[in-house]
């Protein structure tokens, strides 16, 4: 009896459960959620900044080295024997020393020929203008008066044997003889009339014109020959010391040999290495200035003095020569590692901004960032890089402190999309602290 009761209990709690299960599960599917509060923020978050506008000159900086001061070989134009020589290897001498000389002897010589040839010349030229004098006139009637004399004498005898050759009287050979004498007494009655007119008449203007040249070319004589004077002596062209000797007095030497050889002691070079996208911007006199690793508190100004005509082929830059102002040779700062800086162009306004947040068009060769709009909608604004130091570059065009730059999440962004601003960050911030000018890493990313 009490296993019929137990047998029944469990199944009445059995079928309570599975009774229990089904009023669940239908409670279960008419229970609905509730609506949300609020639809989802679809705007792009992004972050922005409102740059600080600075004034910028743009600045070109290049690595360089000093050149070994110029040695210069001094030498006479002119050939001769050494005279005297007044320096020995190690001293100073400033330009315009004299140096050395030759003996002057032969070449003073032909400095008074050239004076004497300059004053028969001058005194032919007087005589033209002046006209001959009286007794010069009468001598050359008197002379043409005597040779017409002699032709007429001349003549009669001629005349006398040519009617004997004629009846062949005398042999041929006197006659020719005769005949001979006779054409050259009339050449020289002739000749001799024509000088006594030349003398009564006076000089003609091609007379003179040809005196007058007589004189100029004397006196360009005289004046190489005064020219030549001056180059037996030779003088320092620079300050400098004397680093070698090649002759001795007494010696012998040839023009263009050299006698010295004076090592500068001015007129330091530094050389520096241009990429060519920059060389146009290089002009033969153009001021920079240098320091060095050595001295850096101390500033060097230099001109621009020669810029190579063609690229290396390797590095594809072009050499460039500064002259340094100064006296860096005297801190021996020969081969001494340093920089150049040139302020290239006007004073341009600008703003730093990192360079991720600059975009470019793919099929053009323009710069963009994002802006906000006061609706907070996003917009473009066309910029141009003009300087880059590490990852922040300087971006000038229409752009102002007012904006809202977008520096982070523009590359979701499009003309007109709505955005959420997350974050305004600090422009200062971004800007390196240290303010150094261009390097030249920073150049080639330009």
């Amino acid at each position: 009896m009490k296993k019929i009761s137990y047998t029944i209990s469990v199944f009445i709690i059995f079928v309570i459960l599975i009774l229990t299960g089904l009023g669940c599960q239908d409670i279960k599917k008419t229970v609905k959620p509730e609506p949300s509060s609020s639809p989802p923020d679809t705007r792009i978050a992004v972050q922005v900044v409102q740059p600080k506008m600075e004034k910028y000159v743009e600045t070109l900086i290049f690595s360089g080295f000093t050149e070994t001061p110029q040695t210069i070989p001094v030498s006479f134009v002119l050939s001769g024997k050494i005279q005297s020589m007044n320096f020995e290897v190690g001293d100073e001498v400033h330009q315009g020393d004299l140096l050395a000389e030759i003996d002057p002897k032969i070449y003073q010589s032909q400095v008074e020929t050239a004076q004497s040839n300059v004053g028969l010349a001058q005194a032919n030229l007087n005589k033209v203008y002046a006209g001959a004098k009286n007794e010069e006139i009468e001598i050359a009637r008197l002379q043409a008066l005597q040779a017409k004399i002699q032709y007429q004498q001349a003549e009669r005898e001629y005349k006398r044997f040519k009617a004997v050759y004629e009846e062949d009287a005398v042999p041929k050979r006197d006659f020719e003889s005769v005949e001979n004498q006779y054409k050259l007494s009339k050449k020289q009655w002739e000749t001799a009339e024509e000088q006594y007119r030349m003398v009564k008449r006076g000089a003609t203007e091609e007379d003179k014109q040809i005196a007058g040249a007589n004189v100029d070319v004397a006196q360009s004589s005289l004046n190489q020959a005064q020219v030549q004077m001056e180059y037996t002596t030779l003088n320092s062209p620079v300050d400098g010391t004397i680093s070698k000797k090649f002759v001795e007095p007494g010696t012998v030497v040839g023009g263009g040999n050299p006698v010295y050889e004076i090592r500068s002691q001015g007129g330091m070079d530094f050389i520096i290495n241009v990429p060519s996208v920059h060389i146009d911007k290089f002009t033969i006199g153009m001021k920079g200035t240098v320091t060095f690793v050595d001295v850096p508190d101390e500033i060097f100004h230099a001109k621009v003095r020669e810029i190579q005509p063609s690229a290396d082929d390797l590095t594809r830059s072009f050499q460039v020569k500064l002259r340094l102002s100064g006296t860096p040779h005297e801190r021996r700062l020969t081969g001494t590692i340093g920089k150049a800086t040139f302020k290239i162009g006007k004073e341009t306004v600008g703003a730093f901004l990192p360079i991720s947040c600059i975009m470019k068009k793919q099929d053009r060769k323009e710069f963009y960032v994002y802006v906000i709009n006061a609706d907070d909608t996003a917009d473009i604004k066309y910029v141009q890089i003009t300087r880059i130091k590490d990852d922040q570059g300087m971006i000038t065009g229409d752009i102002s402190d007012k904006d809202r730059v977008v520096v982070s999440g523009q590359e979701y962004l499009n003309p007109g999309t709505k955005v959420r601003i997350v974050e305004v960050l600090n422009s200062r911030k971004l800007v390196s602290p240290d303010k150094e000018e261009d390097t030249e890493e920073d150049q080639q990313k330009l």
